[in-house]
């Protein structure tokens, strides 16, 4: 693999191919006892990204650019998760919609509609069967998962090996889009680093420049008008990865032509590709540095210690001087004066 040019501007995407055809799987390397090791969150992460070195990730990529990682290798993520891992936990009658699954569609002209069905009386969410959601599948919608790693032990292991190897609190969304340029999502931009694994069938993405550096929460739908300048296009295939640093809009959708069958040896009942071979698309994010910032830290630190420092000493717990209001802040600073050490 040959790395992008040092010398390419920080924010400019990059984008490497690795052409190994055969893999390590994660099963293989982080199965039951493997993923107890103390090397092993370091290992994690240097596989979810290779062949792009690790500390190379760490120094010039995260939380400065996008990253996108084309893959020979389709199988390079298989065991991580699947279609059929979402019809067992369906099937088990352990997902409930809203607060685990939401059925979502999304047009530029029309928005982003939630076909949740209501809860019955009595329930806050109602279950999720799988002929349910299957059959809303089948006529158009995208499901998306929270917190799949509740149901999936490799998830399940990989946000714990996430959490070890940088911190914070990590987490994993899943997300099954029909077949013919489907969408089940508006552009947004999130308030957590994601790695985008392509599991299954493909998904074309769309990249633009962050509307604000570093944002402490997520935006919401954004109008397509409204969008920051483009910055990269490419679909995903299975086994390519694809890097956002948080703040960084993005919004995908299935390609509207023929494909590869996706989804072979699905459960009955799951997504099966339609007549004409067109593929649908399974992807997993991975996230990591929510609540991450200056701010946040800052913010839980004062909030526990003022409290302390004014119990402890009277100065905190004395009166503001008099006329403080007329002199304290930015919004009246005019020019230097004795009173700057209050502003």
């Amino acid at each position: 693999m040959k790395l992008p040019a040092s010398t390419s501007p920080e924010g400019h995407p990059w984008v490497v191919r690795d052409e190994r055809t055969a893999s390590p799987r994660f099963n293989a390397l982080f199965g039951g006892a493997k993923a107890c090791a103390a090397s092993a969150p370091d290992a994690f992460a240097a596989w979810l990204l290779a062949p792009f070195p690790l500390r190379e990730f760490e120094r010039a990529v995260l939380t400065k650019r996008p990253l996108a990682i084309r893959r020979a290798d389709r199988g390079y993520y298989s065991g991580l998760f699947s279609t059929a891992s979402i019809d067992r936990a369906l099937r088990a009658r352990t997902l409930r919609y809203t607060s685990e699954l939401d059925l979502a569609t999304y047009t530029p002209d029309g928005g982003r509609k939630t076909l949740n069905p209501p809860a019955p009386p009595g329930e806050d969410f109602p279950l999720a069967g799988a002929e349910d959601v299957w059959a809303a599948h089948a006529a158009g919608a995208s499901v998306r998962l929270s917190w799949p790693q509740r149901v999936d032990d490799a998830l399940w292991t990989a946000c714990h090996l996430l959490d070890e190897q940088w911190g914070g609190a990590s987490g994993a969304n899943a997300y099954l889009t029909p077949p013919g340029g489907k969408a089940g999502f508006a552009p947004h931009w999130d308030d957590v680093d994601v790695f985008i694994a392509q599991l299954e069938g493909r998904k074309e993405w769309t990249v633009h420049a962050p509307a604000q550096l570093h944002p402490l929460a997520s935006s919401g739908n954004l109008p397509p008008a409204e969008l920051p300048a483009e910055v990269l296009r490419l679909c995903l295939h299975e086994g390519d990865l694809l890097y956002l640093p948080r703040g960084w809009v993005h919004h995908a959708a299935t390609p509207d032509e023929p494909g590869r069958a996706a989804h072979a040896g699905a459960p009955t009942g799951a997504p099966e590709a339609p007549s004409g071979g067109r593929q649908g698309s399974l992807h997993v994010t991975l996230s990591t540095g929510r609540a991450e910032s200056w701010s946040a830290l800052c913010d839980g630190l004062l909030a526990h210690s003022l409290p302390l420092a004014a119990s402890a000493t009277a100065a905190w717990r004395a009166n503001l001087p008099l006329g403080w209001e007329r002199y304290m802040g930015c919004l009246l600073y005019t020019s230097p004066s004795p009173r700057d050490g209050l502003l």
